[in-house]
């Protein structure tokens, strides 16, 4: 199986999903890259990309934030500042690039499993793939329930979900989730999605 993983940050997901699979799994944040490189140093399973994933290729600015889970390359509205427990304390100068180049230029043409979370960027990153999103199974999205944290992005559940559907899948499972129990606002959605008359996810 080849799975697509946006976001690996500390390689929780990673380790299982490599156990029978190829993985490519992107991280931008250079300390969580670097302990990416540590832990899947001898799993040949594991290809590691340092990069952000968005839909231009080029260079951008990845705010780090403190709880290492919320970094992003997109600064936090004014809603998210006063209302939410997220903080950026740097940001770094990243490589940024296209799904459909990653894709052309890895010369992969199936996609078992796409798994995304990247804080905003999401609904971007479905997009970036181009023709190319034909090429994808099955799969799993963050998006926002309500106000966008991010600002100058659209990540809305309801857009993504009607992107999905005009491209050939369907949502089969949506499940809203709070990372912060602190934050009442800050509720995020993960959207299960599979070709039509393809249900089975990994």
């Amino acid at each position: 199986m080849n799975i697509i993983e946006i976001g690996a940050n500390d390689g929780g997901n990673t380790a299982r999903f490599s156990k029978n699979s190829n993985v490519w799994c992107f991280e931008p944040n250079p300390h969580y890259a670097k302990l990416l490189s540590s832990l899947f140093i001898n799993n040949t399973n594991v290809k590691i990309i340092q990069k952000a994933v968005s839909n231009y290729n080029g260079k951008g600015y990845f705010y780090i934030s403190v709880d290492g889970v919320s970094s992003s390359l997109n600064n936090l509205t004014e809603f998210a500042i006063n209302n939410t427990q997220i903080k950026y304390t740097d940001k770094v100068l990243v490589d940024v690039i296209r799904m459909d180049t990653f894709l052309n230029d890895s010369n992969i043409d199936v996609i078992d499993y796409f798994h995304c979370d990247a804080q905003g960027e999401d609904f971007n990153i479905l997009k970036s793939f181009g023709d190319k999103i034909h090429i994808i199974q099955k799969g799993k999205i963050e998006v926002s329930l309500n106000d966008e944290l991010y600002s100058n992005i659209s990540n809305n559940v309801n857009d993504v979900a009607d992107f999905l559907n005009d491209s050939g899948f369907e949502v089969i499972n949506w499940r809203e989730i709070n990372k912060n129990k602190i934050d009442i606002y800050r509720y995020d959605c993960n959207l299960e999605f599979c070709k039509k008359n393809n249900k089975q996810l990994i």
